[in-house]
């Protein structure tokens, strides 16, 4: 797994792409990259091909979506509505780094005199304003400001439907999410089912979904609320939802299904 913010040198020398990186929220275009580890120090680990240095860190580094190249933005304009990854990139000796953002996870354009990058180590999310949505970074766990509604009012029965979450979860992470769901009816119980694909043979019988029983509730006056986790490794098509029969609709309570994200850790290793 990731570790961010460890003070704790016993984790060097683990399985950890990066250690001590602090990121907060700068401006709507900017973020900082800080050194919060042992000795006030960071160490992510870069390569190129078949070679590989961890690089040191003692200063802070920002990475700006309105600035091109090192420092900002790969490619491209700045986007709503988008989710970016941001690397650490170095030149062949380690002895020039910036971060750098990008809509890919593992492909970013890598501006001249960089050869080698990080994994992802933070990811950062564009409003529909293109302003990157504030955020807490509380030890390698992301946590948004506000939740972010990623689905409402869904009343998809007869078949899987998918949520895309790519605007505001990174690919390989771990979601934290939150629900309300109401049906209609007062004399039937009602289920949502989540999964991560849809797909499974054995949909129908639960035994393949990621939470079974995910909701039931009476009538549409009654709103419960859930709060869980959901793993991803490709946030645009890793969250599925079914009713296990029509919800209804109409009414003074219109009923559906809500979900939000509160915020995300990788988990990669």
């Amino acid at each position: 797994m990731k570790f961010n913010g460890v003070n704790n040198d016993a984790i060097r020398g683990q399985n950890a792409t990066q250690t001590g990186c602090k990121f907060t929220y700068t401006d709507a275009a900017t973020v900082t990259m800080s050194a919060d580890g042992s000795d006030s120090k960071a160490v992510v680990i870069v390569k190129s091909g078949t070679d590989i240095f961890s690089v040191t860190i003692s200063a802070s580094l920002t990475c700006a979506l309105t600035t091109s190249g090192a420092g900002g933005l790969d490619t491209g304009s700045e986007a709503s509505d988008t989710g970016y990854y941001i690397f650490l990139i170095s030149n062949p000796r380690g002895s020039h780094i910036e971060l750098l953002c990008s809509l890919s996870e593992t492909s970013p354009t890598m501006p001249s005199g960089f050869t080698h990058r990080s994994t992802p180590i933070w990811f950062i999310s564009n409003d529909g304003s293109s302003n990157i949505r504030k955020f807490i970074d509380i030890n390698g766990t992301c946590f948004y400001n506000e939740q972010l509604r990623v689905g409402a009012g869904l009343l998809g029965y007869s078949s899987w439907t998918l949520i895309d979450c790519s605007a505001v979860v990174p690919n390989k992470s771990v979601a934290y999410m939150w629900s309300l769901a109401r049906n209609k009816s007062d004399s039937t119980v009602s289920s949502i089912r989540i999964h991560t694909n849809d797909s499974d043979t054995q949909n129908g019988a639960y035994r393949t979904t990621w939470i079974r029983d995910f909701q039931r509730s009476y009538k549409y006056s009654h709103n419960p609320h859930l709060a869980f986790e959901h793993p991803f490794v490709n946030s645009a098509t890793g969250l599925y939802y079914q009713w296990n029969a029509n919800p209804g609709s109409g009414g003074s309570n219109v009923p559906g299904f809500w979900i939000d994200v509160r915020g995300w850790a990788f988990n990669e290793v």
